[in-house]
């Protein structure tokens, strides 16, 4: 029995020894601030939030309808949105559920009260009939997800139905 105490004994030794208290040393008021902003939880331990510290996400509209178009045309479409939060708004993914709509977006942080677009382009190709394609955009945003919707009625080409 003292054996296995041992050993016990033992293994908690070399554990607490291989374990260093490696701190990161923080000089100036800069490397502070991006440090904080880095570590930054704006979800509290009660799991409120605290929304002086969160990105905010505004479209001018989430949806879009091209109508009617012949298949095998491409559709391009802007949703403009503005970062209406206290934070800078870092969008990290936009994805779509389909090969057929492309997004893309801005790649730098969007500051507090600044606004910027991402774009898509939806092609019809191979779409024929009623199309509604969800985006997906991913950010620093509480929820972190929003989605958006490109929609319309692509005319089967001649001979399909």
């Amino acid at each position: 029995m003292t054996y296995r105490y041992f050993i016990i004994l033992m293994l908690g030794s070399l554990f607490l020894i291989q374990c260093k208290n490696e701190s990161v040393e923080v000089n100036t008021s800069d490397e502070k601030e991006r440090y904080q902003d880095i570590i930054r939880n704006p979800i509290t331990a009660n799991g409120t939030v605290d929304g002086d510290q969160v990105a905010e996400i505004s479209f001018i509209d989430n949806s879009f309808s091209f109508d009617t178009i012949q298949e095998g045309k491409s559709i391009e479409h802007e949703f403009e949105f503005s970062n209406t939060g206290n934070v800078s708004l870092v969008i990290s993914k936009v994805q779509s559920t389909c090969g057929c709509t492309v997004p893309s977006w801005p790649d730098q942080a969007i500051a507090p009260g600044e606004s910027s677009k991402i774009k898509v382009i939806f092609d019809s190709e191979g779409k024929p009939k009623k199309q509604v394609k969800p985006i997906t955009v991913i950010a620093n945003t509480i929820p972190n997800k929003t989605i958006l919707i490109i929609e319309g009625y692509v005319i089967p080409k001649e001979g399909e139905d």
